[in-house]
């Protein structure tokens, strides 16, 4: 996208250019030469409108795509976060299976003696 853009700005820049070379500048015009320069700068000015929509166009993408970003990497880590306290929570149960499985056989072994 910034390559995209940044094509899009050296067109801008080019057409402005244009644009310079399309003004009257102490010239005698008769009035169709006026009319064709100034139906000339308005097509370039346009194009420029244009590809400025464009850049505005591209900005907002990647303003979106950035959002959608942000948003995949919190849920990732709030999965990730939960994943952590499950696995947590499974060693905890664990502990507790061995402790009442060591309880269970102290009773035992006391009951038999």
């Amino acid at each position: 996208m910034q390559a995209e853009e940044a094509a899009i700005v050296e067109q801008i820049a080019g057409l402005k250019l244009l644009l310079d070379t399309l003004r009257a500048e102490n010239r005698q015009l008769s009035r169709e030469e006026i009319y064709s320069l100034l139906r000339k700068q308005s097509i370039v000015r346009r194009q420029i409108k244009d590809l400025e929509l464009q850049i505005t166009q591209i900005q907002e993408k990647r303003d979106e795509l950035e959002k959608k970003r942000q948003e995949y990497q919190e849920k990732s880590k709030y999965w990730l976060r939960k994943e952590g306290n499950y696995q947590r929570w499974i060693i905890r149960q664990k502990r507790l299976y061995i402790q009442r499985e060591i309880q269970q056989e102290e009773a035992e072994s006391e009951e038999i003696i």
